[in-house]
This record gives structure tokens, sequence and C-alpha cells, in this order.
């Protein structure tokens, strides 16, 4: 009889201890494929067999040390995976890519380097009669220019030069009293150039952005200076025609005006005449109206610099 209760007494206690290791096991037999072992080699599917604790894996979830990693362990000859569990990351749509509109100028206007652009510029004022008049055509039209100015004149007709920068457009430095660089020292020569920038600073508070040399001369004499000299691509001759038809028909005979620079004067009345038929014609046929520096920094993706020559072959 002792010996019947001893075996029941260790029955319980070993049950208590197979209850007390599985407690925090889950056993997972849901997808679970039992495998006959006597036919192991072959892989047949036991259909009724009763799965036992050594026929799968178990499952525990641990509170510590959480990885990314799945590890297994042997415990009493058996096959323990502590799987970790990774809360989801929504991944939401992806959004589409949207193209930054250009930045607008700092008079509002608003750039499309996919356009062509031509550069039109006015030498030798600016002009009591003719200049204002041009700057308001442009204006009208939404456009700029580039003025090369004098600096006598400037010193003449300040409330223009201040119009002009106004406008959004840009200041060229002509020289003071338009001589031929190149006939003059260099000291003479810088004179010219600083004179008129000390005016242009005294009216608008900055100097002139570039330079064009009366009658394009300058050798190398453009080393000289701070600022970018431009010459020109397109002559219109105004100066020598002094005909608005006969300007025009300089510029109809050209068939692709793209990144061209163009020569004309503000002090002619048939200069003016012929800006009134010209700043539409472009507009029409597509073109954007831009100062020099803004179709070369355009056209090449950076700025002139200073103490160069950009001449034709820049501009054609």
């Amino acid at each position: 009889m002792k010996k019947f209760i001893l075996s029941v007494a260790c029955t319980l206690v070993a049950a208590i201890i197979v209850l007390v290791v599985f407690s925090g096991v889950s056993t997972d037999v849901k997808n679970v494929e039992l495998i006959d072992p006597v036919n192991a080699e072959t892989g047949k599917v036991l259909d009724n067999a009763e799965p036992t604790v050594s026929d799968v894996h178990t499952s525990v979830t641990e509170s510590t040390d959480i990885t990314e990693n799945t590890a297994e362990t042997e415990i009493s000859g058996e096959t323990e995976t502590n799987e970790v569990v990774v809360d989801p990351v929504f991944v939401g749509p992806i959004a589409p890519v949207i193209e930054e509109p250009e930045e607008p100028e700092a008079d509002g206007r608003v750039i499309d380097p996919d356009k062509p652009m031509v550069a039109l510029t006015f030498d030798d004022g600016p002009s009591g009669k003719y200049t204002e008049s041009i700057i308001e055509l442009l204006q009208e039209y939404d456009s700029v220019a580039t003025f090369f100015e004098l600096g006598e004149l400037a010193e003449q007709y300040p409330e223009i030069i201040k119009k002009e920068v106004e406008a959004g457009c840009e200041l060229g430095n002509h020289s003071y009293s338009h001589p031929n660089l190149t006939n003059l020292s260099e000291s003479e020569a810088i004179n010219q150039i600083e004179k008129t920038n000390d005016i242009f600073t005294e009216i608008t508070g900055s100097p002139a952005t570039v330079i064009r040399p009366p009658y394009g001369s300058i050798s190398d004499r453009a080393r000289l200076f701070n600022q970018p000299v431009v010459t020109w691509s397109i002559d219109t001759e105004d100066w020598k025609s002094r005909d608005a038809d006969a300007i025009m028909n300089v510029i109809y005979a050209e068939e692709d005006l793209d990144g061209t620079v163009i020569l004309m004067h503000s002090i002619y009345e048939s200069s003016l005449e012929a800006a009134r038929i010209l700043v539409p014609y472009l507009i029409e046929e597509g073109y954007q109206l831009v100062t020099v520096s803004e179709l070369y920094e355009y056209k090449y993706g950076e700025p002139m610099v200073g103490g160069e020559l950009y001449g034709y072959s820049y501009f054609m």
C-alpha cells in the first residue's frame, strides 16, 4: 500500500513539474504536418496522428533582449524558437515628384530656361527725349534691356538712371565721355570707367554690372576692370541708317535670334520707333527679353567674370 501511495505521489509531482515547465509555452499546431517516422524519407503524411510536444516547435515570446533575428535553443531535446514580434510599419504611397517653379527675378519676372532669349542693349544715353519712352515700352511687355550709359549724361539725368534700375533693367558702363579706350593710357581708361561707376553708385547705390567700351574697342584693356566687358552679336546700325524700317530689316534677316545681343542706341527717334516694332515682334515670335547678364548665365550656367571680354562668339 505504501508503495502504491508513493507511486501516485511521484506521478503527481511529475505532472506538476511538467505543467510548471510548459506553463509559459504555447503550442502552435495549426500548420504542422506530422510525418510518419518510419516513412520519413518518402514524406508520407500521417492522417490521424496526434501531435505531441516533441513533434512541434514551440513559440515563446520573451520580454527581454529584443532583436530582429529569430534564435533557436534546445530545451530538454526540444527546439524552442524565440520569435520577436515587430510592430508593422505603414508605408504610404510615394508622393509625386513636383518640379519647383523657376525663381522669379528681383523685379518679379520669371525666366523660362527652355524658351529662347534675346538681350536688347541701348548705348550712349540716357537721353532726355527717348530713353524714358523705351523704358515704358519694355514695362508694357514685361521685358527688360541693358542700358550702357555715359557718366556725363547720367549726371544730367539721374532720374532716368533710377527709372532704368527700378524697371528691372541692367545698368551698364559706357565710359564717362565716350572716348576710344584703346587710345588712352591705362590710367586714363580706368578713370573713365571708375568715374562713371562712382556716379552710378551715388545715384542708385550700386555701380554698373557690365561694361561696354565705346565703339566696341577694348583690345586687352578688359583685364583692367572689375566688371565683365560685353560687346554684341547683332549691330542694327541704327546710328547709321536713322531709319526704323532699315533697323527692322536687319532683324528680319536673322533666321534665329536665340542667344543674341542686339545693339541699338537710345538717343535717336528712329531707334525708339524701331523699338516699338521690335519689342512686340520678338514677344510674338516667342522670345524672352532679358538682360545681358541673364542671357549669359542662362546660356552657360554661370555668371560672367570681371576682367573678361565677352564678344560676338559668346552670343551667336
